[in-house]
């Protein structure tokens, strides 16, 4: 029925919701234990996507990261979804009051109910050799 239908769904958004939470709270704790000096963005918990973190890279362009992580078969944006193409820096983190500089460091990973925790133990793995790469393209 509808009603047994809408119930299930409902259960199954809310452990969704939890296991997207648990992956975001352990993509942070990696990115921060491999990168000292990161910023979140977005806040740690309260009301929250559970699935989106965007964490600024001192001292590093968006664009050159997005290349670094692709190579490493990491997915990755320097923005919103809608606004998806745009080179500019994010309007929304401008609005937050950062800077132009914090804002073009910044990038957005995007977790779903498909993503796994050998997934962030990837980029774990990864994010400490294209950060210092993309911090060597930074200062030319």
């Amino acid at each position: 029925s509808f009603v047994s239908a809408t119930s299930s769904a409902m259960r199954d958004m809310e452990s969704n919701y939890q296991k997207i939470f648990a992956l975001r709270a352990k993509l942070i704790a990696t990115i921060q234990g491999q990168v000292s000096d990161v910023r979140l963005n977005s806040p740690l918990e309260g009301e929250i996507l559970p699935g989106i973190a965007n964490i600024e890279f001192p001292s590093t362009e968006s664009d050159s990261m997005l290349l670094l992580f692709d190579a490493e078969g990491i997915a990755c944006s320097t923005g919103s979804a809608c606004s998806a193409g745009v080179q500019e820096a994010s309007h929304v983190l401008l609005a937050m009051g950062r800077s132009q500089t914090q804002a073009r460091s910044s990038l957005r990973f995007s977790l779903g109910i498909s993503n796994t925790e050998s997934e962030i133990e990837y980029l774990g793995a990864c994010i400490r050799r294209v950060i210092d790469r993309a911090r060597d393209a930074y200062r030319g």
